[in-house]
């Protein structure tokens, strides 16, 4: 009987402490109403800026990426490919946005086949192109969408073996059908993402570029150097050299766990990773001065990028387990540029140096 009795006041005991918890959670002030109507509007009209910002900065990055990809091609190795200079939308996706209130849960930018780079001094930034164009023929295939366009001009260009290819877009009501050049470049596809964090990454085929990194930096240059810095990881090879050292380590936490049975969570990958992680962050940043210097590009005081870094987050002036310290980048870069000074003056060549090249006792960076 008193178990029936306590069961029966459960349920009214725990709809009182919800009411009760509600109810003194509500705020006192008394808020504007946001209809529904007016949520999308907005949503449609910060999609819209979003969208421009990405247009905008990825012909900041066509510009800044285009003499750096275009005036190193003796050091990529063979990571070479041909290129005309223009930067096709990329999608990016929004889930859960606003605007999908009636349409669905995610809103897309980026999806038509517009041009929303085109270098300057690139074939197409000869060329009567224009941004916004919307491509839609390359070759004598058809174009529908931003990702069809980008893959179809990777694989004509790779074809062409230099020649001019025939491109078709539209401008409003106007069909223009022009035939294109390229050049042989470096081979990174660099892109623009909305992402706000200061931060850009390479995953050994393409480049990425946070909008928050394009905020943060104060010159040109410094983007250059952040481009320098992750084709430089591409090139010489280090995300599946990294991914190799994943793969030992994955041997022997599989070892562990079968012969010790012990799962130590994934350790030995871990480390793995990031057994070499800092000299190759060094060999990054190497590198990337003298394509900076390749491309022409100002390296006065360039190295001073690491002390805002550092003035951003003072964490990154101490250990850490991926990443060389700021000051000690700053450092070496500084030495780095007064490297590349000296042989200018001496009108040597700007190539850099290989690790325990005759006559030199280095022991970081391989441009080989």
């Amino acid at each position: 009987m008193f178990c029936q009795l306590r069961t029966h006041l459960a349920l009214p005991v725990l709809v009182f402490g919800l009411v009760a918890l509600i109810t003194g959670c509500t705020i006192s002030s008394r808020v504007p109403l946001v209809l529904p109507s007016e949520l999308e509007e907005e949503a449609k009209s910060q999609l819209d800026l979003a969208e421009q910002t990405l247009r905008n900065n990825t012909q900041l990055i066509a510009d800044l990426a285009w003499p750096i990809v275009a005036n190193n091609t003796p050091y990529c190795r063979n990571l070479v490919e041909y290129r005309n200079g223009i930067w096709i939308a990329h999608e990016e996706r929004v889930p859960n946005s606003l605007m999908g209130m009636r349409s669905g849960s995610t809103a897309i930018v980026g999806k038509q086949s517009e041009i929303w780079g085109i270098a300057k001094d690139s074939p197409a930034g000869d060329s009567p192109l224009q941004l916004g164009d919307r491509i839609v023929g390359i070759g004598d295939q058809a174009v529908t969408n931003s990702k069809q366009a980008r893959k179809l001009m990777r694989k004509t260009l790779a074809q062409s073996d230099g020649k001019p290819i025939k491109i078709v877009v539209a401008r409003g009501s106007e069909s223009i059908e022009l035939e294109l050049e390229s050049v042989l470049t470096c081979r990174s596809n660099i892109r623009v993402t909305s992402n706000s964090s200061i931060n850009a990454t390479a995953n050994g085929r393409s480049i990425t570029i946070n909008n928050g990194l394009i905020v943060f930096a104060e010159s040109p240059e410094e983007i250059q150097f952040v481009i320098g810095h992750e084709l430089a990881h591409n090139i010489a090879s280090h995300v599946p050299k990294a991914r190799a050292g994943a793969g030992i380590g994955l041997i022997f936490d599989i070892a562990l766990a079968g012969y010790g049975r012990v799962w130590a969570g994934g350790v030995f990958s871990y480390f793995g990773v990031r057994a070499m992680s800092k000299r190759y962050e060094r060999e990054a940043d190497y590198l990337a001065m003298y394509y900076l210097a390749n491309a022409d590009v100002d390296l006065d005081d360039i190295e001073s990028f690491w002390r805002r870094m550092a003035s951003m987050d003072m964490r990154r002036t101490g250990f850490t387990l991926t990443h060389p310290a700021t000051p000690e980048r700053f450092i070496m870069m500084k030495k780095t540029r007064e490297e590349i000074e000296a042989k200018r003056a001496k009108g040597q060549a700007l190539v850099p140096e290989t690790k325990r090249q005759k006559g030199d006792s280095r022991v970081e960076a391989s441009a080989q």
